[in-house]
This record gives C-alpha cells, sequence and structure tokens, in this order.
C-alpha cells in the first residue's frame, strides 16, 4: 500500500505540475523527494544486498586502524570509505539506519536536482524512476549508490567546467565502490554525436568483444588476487548464448539509444546537454552487451536514463493517435524494465517464495522483525544459488 499511495501521489502531482509553470513547483518537486528519501531511509528486512549489509553492520566495533579497513577490502571488498561510514556510526552509537540515511539522501537528491533540471515533466519521470530504479539503488546495491551519487555529481561538475571538483568526487566515490573507477575514463573519452550508422557501428563493436570476451576473462586472475579480483571476474565471466547477447543488446544499446535518437530530433535544443554524457554512455553500453557482469557500469548513467525513458513516454503520450498512444507507452516502458520485472518474479522453490517478497509488503524499523522473517530463508536460497551457479562456472 505505501509504494502504491507513492505512485499515486506522483501522478496526482504529475497532472497538477507537469509541462506547466508555476511559482511553487520546485517545492512540490522537493517534498516529494522528502518522501522518497524518508521510506528508504525508515526501511528495514528489505532486499538483498541490503539485508547482507545489515547483517554485518553488526561485525564493525568502531576500529578506524589501518589494519581493520585493508581487512574488509581482502575479506568483502568493501572499499575504505563504505568500512570507515559504517566503523562512525558505530562509534556514535547508532544503527545501521544511520548508513541508510546517508544512502537515500544521497542518491534521490541528485536524481531528483537532475530531474528538477532537466525536464518540464519531472514528476511523471519521478514516478518512472521510482519503478524503475529505486528499489534497486535504495534497497539493493547501497555502496554502489552512494558511489553513484558522488560521482554523478563529479560528471555534472566537469561539465560545468569545475575540473577539480570532478577529480576529488570521482576520487571520493572509488574509496566506495570500485565500479566508480570507470568514471575516470569521462575526460578522455572522444565527443562525437550519435547517429544511426555510429549505433550500429556500436553493435558490431560489442559483437566483436563479445566473440572475444572469452580470452579477456582468462586475463582478469593475472592482475591481481584476493576479494576484489574475485569480484571482477565473477562479474565479467557472467557469460550468454548469441541469444541473450542480441537481448541484451536490444535492452543495453537500441532502445536506450533509439530512444534518444528520437528524443534528440524533438527536443534539439534540450539534448544538446544530453549529448554530452552519450558517448561514455555509449561506450559502457556497447561493454556491458558483450560482458553481462559489466551491466553495473552502466548504473552511472541511471539519472540520464530515466530522462530519456520519461521524455520519449512523455512524446508518445502527446504525439501518438488517441487510443493507440496508451499502449504504445506501456510498450515502451515495458521494453525498459522487462528485466526487472522478470526478475522480481523469480521463484525460490526452498522456500516457496518470489524475489518481489523481499519487497512487498514494506517494512520499516518500527515493525515486529518476527513478521518478516522469512525474508531471512528467501535470502539464504537465493545466496545459495548465486554459490552454486558460480561453482559450476568453474
Amino acid at each position: 500500500m505505501t509504494y502504491i499511495t507513492i505512485i499515486i501521489i506522483g501522478i496526482i502531482l504529475s497532472l497538477s505540475f507537469d509541462g506547466k509553470e508555476k511559482n511553487n513547483k520546485n517545492t512540490y518537486v522537493n517534498l516529494y523527494i522528502i518522501i522518497f528519501v524518508v521510506i528508504s531511509a525508515i526501511s528495514d528486512n528489505l532486499g538483498a544486498d541490503a539485508y547482507t549489509y545489515r547483517a554485518r553492520f553488526d561485525l564493525y566495533i568502531g576500529d578506524f586502524s589501518k589494519e581493520n579497513i585493508v581487512s574488509w577490502v581482502l575479506l568483502y571488498g568493501y572499499m575504505p570509505l563504505w568500512t570507515i561510514i559504517n566503523e562512525t556510526a558505530v562509534a556514535l552509537g547508532c544503527t545501521y539506519s544511520f548508513v541508510q540515511t546517508i544512502i537515500a539522501i544521497s542518491i534521490n537528491s541528485v536524481v531528483g536536482y537532475f530531474v528538477k533540471n532537466n525536464t518540464n515533466y519531472p514528476f511523471i519521470t519521478l514516478v518512472i524512476y521510482f519503478l524503475v530504479s529505486y528499489f534497486y539503488m535504495n534497497f539493493e546495491v547501497q555502496r554502489e549508490a552512494l558511489a553513484i551519487a558522488i560521482g554523478f555529481v563529479g560528471l555534472i561538475n566537469y561539465l560545468n567546467g569545475h575540473r577539480i571538483i570532478y577529480w576529488i568526487c570521482i576520487f571520493i566515490a572509488t574509496l566506495f565502490h570500485i565500479s566508480a573507477i570507470c568514471l575516470f575514463v569521462f575526460p578522455i573519452i572522444p565527443k562525437f554525436k550519435l547517429s544511426w550508422l555510429r549505433l550500429f557501428l556500436a553493435f558490431c563493436i560489442s559483437l566483436f568483444i563479445y566473440i572475444i570476451s572469452d580470452y579477456f576473462v582468462k586475463l582478469i586472475p593475472s592482475f591481481g588476487a584476493g576479494s576484489l579480483s574475485d569480484k571482477v571476474e565473477g562479474y565479467a565471466s557472467a557469460t550468454v548464448t548469441i541469444f541473450g547477447f542480441l537481448l541484451h543488446t536490444i535492452r543495453r544499446l537500441f532502445v536506450p539509444f533509439v530512444s534518444y535518437l528520437i528524443m534528440r530530433k524533438i527536443y534539439p535544443q534540450k539534448y544538446e546537454y544530453i549529448d554530452r554524457f552519450i558517448p561514455f554512455y555509449l561506450c559502457f553500453s556497447i561493454l556491458s552487451c558483450a560482458i553481462p557482469g559489466t551491466f553495473r557500469l552502466i548504473n552511472y548513467m541511471m539519472p540520464v536514463s530515466i530522462l530519456i525513458m520519461s521524455d520519449l513516454i512523455v512524446a508518445l503520450a502527446h504525439r501518438t493517435i488517441k487510443g493507440v498512444k496508451v499502449l504504445l507507452a506501456i510498450f515502451v516502458f515495458l521494453l525498459y524494465t522487462n528485466h526487472n520485472i522478470s526478475h522480481m518474479f523469480t521463484y525460490y522453490p526452498m522456500s516457496g517464495y518470489h524475489r518481489y517478497d523481499l519487497y512487498i509488503p514494506y517494512s520499516t524499523i518500527f515493525d515486529d522483525y518476527e513478521d518478516y522473517s522469512y525474508r531471512d530463508w528467501i535470502h539464504k536460497e537465493a545466496l545459495d544459488g548465486k554459490t552454486q551457479d558460480n561453482e559450476r562456472k568453474k
């Protein structure tokens, strides 16, 4: 019911403010973002990765020694600032909710800022963010969400000419999650305008990388041992058949960038700013299609992808024939989210639950833990499944 209420509020605000110029519009955008922050900050016993972070929080003892910080890197691949922020919470006598609140403020504020400044339809865009990425960012990849928020602030500052702030932000983001290291290449990727021909060339490059990816994966162990190397190898070795590659290509290459090309034609001036993110986005989309485990790298373009999706859906709703427009909008939405939707319906036969039971119903720090203890079994079965998959790959 909580989730439905948030969506209904967003739709009501969209009907009242989207596409219109009203003095108090930004105020309501900020209030809507605050709702997102609060829902995330007080949540408890939700998600899979977040479950692990909460469970391991009990292992922190307020120790800021170099040896302790290094041990977390070696044992779990947790970068230093993630360890420090958890140790700080313990030292202050706080629970994991302290860490979760910082994450909620960071990722939702950055998304809200970007949306508010780049579209005249902020509420429908935020509703789409809630449906597509909110659960993943707030209840799953929380370490990465912090890195994405800080890293994206760095990218915005780079595009605004504040290069020193960019380097500081990227350095800090990397100290939260190693994947943020990909942001260091942002300045060196050549600037270009995407065209239909270049999109086809991108597909050809991705296909070539897919063909040689096995050789690339075999080289990874030579770069070092330990948890970080194992994690990179695990992501990179997530192989797929040629049909899987084509499916990833549709989801991560053709759908977002065909949408972008359409929207750039409709809003050429507005998309001059979005143009500057596209070379980076395209490069890592090419890689993620060929080596599925690297899809985490395109998470750093999440605000951009949400904005493009929202613009396309709004454009379809305004420009297509009545009656067909709603179906077209839904079709585009499903193209973007079909992986998320199918993933939510993953069935765990041992516990008898689906993955969506990790999120529904919504639970908070004020609820009785025993009412949601069944999620322990879902989490354990999901974790055992991942372990067995990794063993089969070896």
